[in-house]
């Protein structure tokens, strides 16, 4: 599976998460996130709104992202979170 993005020209990409991030695609949100780090990206914005399942998988993936990216300033923040 691949995560849609949108790339901005201020070092952003905004993630559609889709609807799940779980351990059947947290290694395909890992490489997808890696791709745009690699190329200088440092901000990304999470959108949640199609999401209904984020294991502990998945949240693990966001980690990962947000210790790569925080020490060189990056945030990650998440967009149209549902309730529970």
């Amino acid at each position: 599976m691949t995560f849609d993005t949108e790339t901005h020209t201020d070092n952003t990409v905004v993630v559609n998460i889709g609807e799940a991030l779980d351990f059947r695609n947290a290694d395909d949100f890992k490489t997808t996130f890696q791709t745009h780090v690699d190329n200088g990206m440092r901000n990304f914005i999470l959108d949640f709104s199609e999401t209904g399942i984020l294991d502990s998988t998945g949240l693990g993936s966001i980690f990962s992202l947000y210790r790569q990216i925080s020490p060189e300033d990056g945030q990650v923040v998440f967009a149209d979170v549902s309730r529970p």
